[in-house]
């Protein structure tokens, strides 16, 4: 069970970031609303999103705030239409969804064009003048053991040093087993320190941690609630996001952006 940090005298840094930017108009405005009133404090962005274009003439309103690219292998059309992409791809040529692509043994053509796509989707942030603060992804797919070295090789190529680590702050009833557990301890072990990497020490969602918010607090020092404004089936979560839950925080905290972690 978590428990506060009594003698850590620093506030817990507390990273409040929208996955989804890009994936529809109303999806944009619910984030870019909740980015004014610094209920969310960092974004992640959908390169191959229909919205992309909309959510970037946005940005420049929102100075203090971080843009990350949310890497895309399972919704939408790819930006590079590789025909190597193709065991990961529907019949109309989008990506096939998550399960697909888990299931899919990564060729060498495969893993190639993989990275070519993530390539892309970088290179279409940067040239719209985007600067890229972190790398996280659609349906976590960049904690995917195969994509580990594409991932890699991608933050080198570009220099990105913050990444999103895999999930390892739960309710006690919903923790995975055991070997589970380690499996995500030794990726974000491998994920700080091949390619050295800034995290923060915690991340879960946002239920999980309203739960937290008055029953006792977090060990972690910096911690990353992912969100999801405007998704259908989030409506509650968008509403609490909407109410006053930093006034509701039992334990001393800091809202930051992946700029300042």
């Amino acid at each position: 069970m978590l428990v506060p940090s009594r003698n850590n005298l620093r506030p817990t840094l507390l990273i409040v970031n929208a996955d989804d930017l890009g994936v529809s108009v109303p999806v944009n405005d619910e984030i870019f609303d909740l980015l004014e009133t610094r209920r969310v404090t960092s974004a992640t962005i959908l390169a191959n999103g229909p919205a992309f274009t909309h959510a970037c003439k946005y940005l420049p309103l929102f100075p203090r705030c971080s843009f990350g690219i949310h890497l895309n292998l399972t919704e939408f059309m790819p930006i590079t239409k590789d025909a190597l992409l193709f065991p990961i791809e529907d019949e109309i040529g989008g990506f096939a969804g998550e399960s697909t692509l888990r299931e899919t043994h990564f060729t060498r053509p495969l893993a190639n064009a993989i990275s070519a796509e993530f390539c892309a989707q970088v290179d279409r942030l940067r040239s719209a003048g985007i600067q890229i603060s972190h790398i996280d992804s659609h349906q976590h797919i960049h904690t995917i053991p195969q994509l580990f070295p594409i991932l890699k090789r991608l933050q080198r190529r570009y220099r990105l040093r913050k990444v999103r680590i895999s999930r390892n702050i739960y309710l006690d009833g919903l923790r995975p087993s055991r070997l589970i557990l380690l499996q995500k301890y030794a990726f974000n072990f491998m994920l700080r320190h091949l390619y050295r990497s800034w995290t923060t020490e915690g991340f879960t969602d946002f239920t999980t941690f309203w739960h937290y918010i008055n029953n006792g607090g977090l060990s972690q020092r910096s911690v990353e609630v992912m969100v999801h404004p405007g998704v259908a089936n989030c409506e509650h979560e968008t509403r609490l996001l909407q109410s006053s839950w930093r006034e509701e925080v039992a334990f001393d905290f800091k809202l930051i952006s992946y700029k300042e972690l």
